[in-house]
C-alpha cells in the first residue's frame, strides 16, 4: 500500500538548476514501482535560500520540496542514495499531512505589528486591551505615569533629596 511523503532537499547552491533537475529525476526513479508509475505528484522549487547556520561549509543551500506517493520499504534506498550524494547538503522526510507548502517570497518581510494594530476594527481594538498584562491595566491618560518624571528643565537627578541627604552626612 502506498503512503503520501513529503521530501525537502537542501542542495549545494554551486549546483545549476540542470544539475538539480537531473539529480531529482534519479532520486524519484527509485520510488517508481507497478503501483505507483509516476510517484511524484508535486514539485516545488524554493531556490536558493541562507542557512540558519553553515552546513558543510556552506551558507546558501537551494531548496526542493516534493510531494510523492511511494511504498515504504522503497524509502531505504532513497535515503542511501541520498546520504551517498555530495551535492545533497540535508533532506528531511516526512508522511504528509496536506496541501505542498509555499515557498516565503523574499520581498515579504513578517507583518508590521503597528499596521495589524491599525487595521482592526473598534471592537477588536477594546478586546486588544484588555489582553494586556496586569502592569499594563492602569487608566490611559495623557500625563506621565508617577513613577517617571515628565522632561523638564529642572535640575539634574544628582541634586534630589537623596543626593542632599548624602551631602549632609559626608
Amino acid at each position: 500500500m502506498t503512503r503520501p511523503y513529503e521530501l525537502v532537499y537542501i542542495f549545494d547552491s554551486a549546483l545549476e538548476e540542470t544539475q538539480i533537475n537531473e539529480r531529482l529525476e534519479r532520486f524519484h526513479s527509485l520510488l517508481k514501482s507497478p503501483e505507483t508509475p509516476e510517484p511524484v505528484t508535486s514539485t516545488n522549487h524554493w531556490g536558493k535560500r541562507s542557512l540558519a547556520y553553515s552546513i558543510q561549509g556552506k551558507s546558501i543551500g537551494y531548496y526542493v520540496v516534493v510531494q510523492f506517493d511511494s511504498q515504504p520499504d522503497a524509502l531505504g534506498e532513497l535515503e542511501r542514495q541520498l546520504k551517498l550524494d555530495e551535492s545533497v547538503l540535508r533532506y528531511l522526510i516526512v508522511l504528509n499531512d496536506g496541501p505542498a507548502p509555499v515557498a516565503p517570497r523574499p520581498d515579504q518581510g513578517p507583518p508590521d505589528k503597528k499596521s495589524a494594530d491599525t487595521d482592526k476594527g473598534p471592537a477588536d481594538k477594546k478586546s486588544a486591551d484588555t489582553d494586556k498584562g496586569p502592569a499594563d491595566k492602569s487608566p490611559a491618560t495623557d500625563e506621565a505615569p508617577a513613577d517617571k518624571s515628565p522632561a523638564t528643565d529642572e535640575a539634574p537627578a544628582d541634586e534630589s533629596p537623596a543626593a542632599e541627604k548624602a551631602e549632609e552626612v559626608r
